[in-house]
């Protein structure tokens, strides 16, 4: 199956400043949790496209590709400063019978002929920097897909929670309704008592739907590599314009339009860590 290409997220620089800080602030929330006094904090608000970026810049295994493209982009300027001429210089004092004075030698060597070492050095360091880049190119992508795909389950997971509660409301509405047909001699009891089983069922349905939001940010905080105590929520996903959709994606990625913006329809609710 063909990968995505996903763009990189295009922020402004206020945004690029929120992150930075956001970042500070989440790292440094175990520890001040420790000795600050319990209090209902509102919870960080994350947009999909800083989430995506502060994936990519606390990313392990990125910054690790990213230091072997540097060591590798070494190599290469080293094997190709390789074919020119080496100049050396030496200078120093010399003492003669009753006479001081001084002395310098410039000595310049080139390697004439090499059997071909020098090029096949060169080629195999060109070849490994192209293969480090493009282990990050997809690491890259890798990272992002992933990040977007559980920002995108924690929203899907929130409007699971809201259709079992408006269920749930619904249900006992009905329960009202039958007890109150029930005194009246107009139902059973085992309408009232099976009612009452199918609301109970709406009940164990929410606790899940809750268990699985909170399960979905859990997975989101541990990409992002936050802590799991540290209070994040997540915006709603709006859906843009085609030509905006088309301009974000360089109409190179039309299955990541549908995936991004078309797979889960937006939600209006805000997700924090206590949903």
């Amino acid at each position: 199956m063909d990968r995505l290409a996903l763009p990189h997220p295009v922020l402004s620089r206020s945004s690029r400043l929120r992150i930075a800080a956001l970042g500070l602030v989440l790292a440094a929330a175990p520890a001040a949790a420790q000795d600050a006094p319990v209090a209902d904090a509102a919870p960080t608000v994350l947009t999909l496209d800083e989430a995506l970026a502060l994936a990519l810049g606390r990313n392990i295994d990125l910054a690790q590709a990213q230091n072997s493209v540097a060591f590798a982009e070494v190599d290469v300027a080293q094997d190709r400063a390789a074919f020119g001429p080496s100049l050396s210089v030496t200078a120093g004092p010399s003492l003669t019978y009753a006479r001081y004075g001084a002395s310098s030698v410039v000595d310049s060597t080139g390697t004439v002929f090499d059997t071909g070492l020098r090029r096949a050095n060169l080629d195999q360091s060109r070849s490994q920097l192209a293969a480090t880049q493009a282990a990050l190119s997809r690491a890259e992508e890798q990272t992002l897909y992933l990040t977007a795909t559980q920002y995108l389950y924690v929203l899907q997971d929130a409007a699971v929670v809201r259709v079992n509660e408006e269920a749930l409301a619904a249900q006992e509405q009905q329960l009202e309704l039958i007890e109150a047909f029930y005194e009246a001699g107009n139902r059973s009891l085992a309408d009232v008592l099976q009612q009452r089983a199918t609301i109970a069922q709406s009940r164990q349905a929410l606790v899940t739907a809750r268990q699985s939001v909170a399960t979905s940010l859990l997975d989101l905080k541990q990409t992002l590599r936050l802590g799991p105590t540290a209070e994040v929520a997540v915006a709603p996903v709006d859906t843009p314009s085609a030509s905006a959709t088309a301009a974000a994606t360089n109409g190179t990625a039309p299955a990541l339009t549908a995936l991004r913006w078309s797979a889960i329809p937006p939600v209006s609710v805000i997700v924090d860590s206590t949903a």
